[in-house]
């Protein structure tokens, strides 16, 4: 059965997993070798402090983690009252993509930040314009893209 929630502590291995998945999809993309023994404790540290500290949504079928959504809450640079919601990755398995588990993730997201965004607790939630590995169609979903992302290595 497909459903999704907010990630704790007992979580904290599946999301590293996840991270690291995604990194090895993109593996030299931003010039960095993410797979390196040593970076497993970074990510497990980074996954730690997101989840107690932030936002992490995983996603699960037959209570396996397969996708998530990492965030992290911070003032705008622009304008400390402004309050962010700023994904930092969203990854589903491949095999796992064009199944429900993509749809849940995203509408549990969406209705998140929705919900967010009514209580105050943030003023505006930013997705990357390159998230991640999914099949979601921002643009669909009323998502605007806003700025892109320049990165010379």
């Amino acid at each position: 059965m497909i459903q999704t929630r907010f990630a704790c502590l007992k979580d904290v291995e599946g999301v590293t997993d996840m991270l690291l998945a995604n990194a090895e999809e993109i593996q030299g993309r931003w010039g960095h070798n993410y797979l390196e023994p040593r970076h497993r404790l970074h990510f497990i540290r980074l996954v730690t402090y997101w989840i107690r500290d932030h936002y992490v949504r995983v996603v699960e079928d037959a209570d396996k983690i397969v996708g998530c959504i990492i965030a992290q809450m911070s003032p705008s640079l622009w304008d400390p009252d402004t309050k962010m919601l700023d994904s930092r990755t969203i990854y589903v398995e491949p095999g796992h993509r064009n199944s429900r588990a993509t749809a849940v993730l995203w509408a549990a997201w969406d209705q998140d930040v929705s919900q967010y965004l009514d209580e105050n607790k943030i003023s505006q939630a930013v997705m990357s314009g390159q998230p991640g590995r999914t099949n979601i169609n921002f643009k669909r979903r009323g998502w605007g893209l806003a700025d892109q992302l320049w990165v010379r290595y």
